[in-house]
């Protein structure tokens, strides 16, 4: 009769990463778009907005080079981002300014930024001018973005 390799299970550990690796090979090669005139181009790029040496902006780059998906990397902290590229963001993951503030950072309860009084443009203020608060890693492709907590939200956009 049949041995084990004969069995109908995967061979690997059903999880994130294997569900990764299957849409990601799958995805790969819809990586591209067709134009208006037809001609094959590459789809927008994968942006990954990172600090990295934040363990989870390590997790989503190794995930993402291990899997093969093409990628950029900008930390913020060098290259901080400007009030209107955070807004883009925003708009394109949905939320408000508040969703994207890291709230055990020491400077969100130096500013009082917990305070509901405190405007969106005053938190967008204070996110522009401490790069810390911004919540991490930001995945962006095209028209959407996500906020790559847990890593396995760059699903979303493949």
């Amino acid at each position: 009769m049949g041995g084990p390799e004969d069995t109908p299970w995967p061979k690997e550990p059903v999880g994130v990463a294997p569900l990764f690796r299957e849409r990601a090979r799958s995805m790969r090669s819809k990586l591209q778009t067709i134009d208006a005139e037809g001609t094959m181009k590459d789809s927008p790029t994968l942006v990954v907005y990172e600090k990295p040496t934040c363990r989870t902006c390590r997790k989503m780059v190794k995930l993402l080079q291990e899997n093969g998906i093409d990628f950029e990397r900008l930390n913020y902290f060098i290259e901080p981002l400007p009030r209107t590229k955070l807004r883009e963001l925003l708009k394109k993951m949905g939320i408000g300014p508040r969703g994207l503030l890291r709230t055990r950072e020491k400077i969100y309860k130096e500013m009082g930024l917990k305070d509901p009084e405190i405007s969106d443009e005053e938190i967008l203020d204070a996110l522009v001018e401490h790069p810390e608060l911004i919540e991490r890693p930001i995945i962006e492709r095209g028209d959407r973005a996500v906020l790559g907590r847990p890593v396995d939200r760059v699903l979303d956009l493949l």
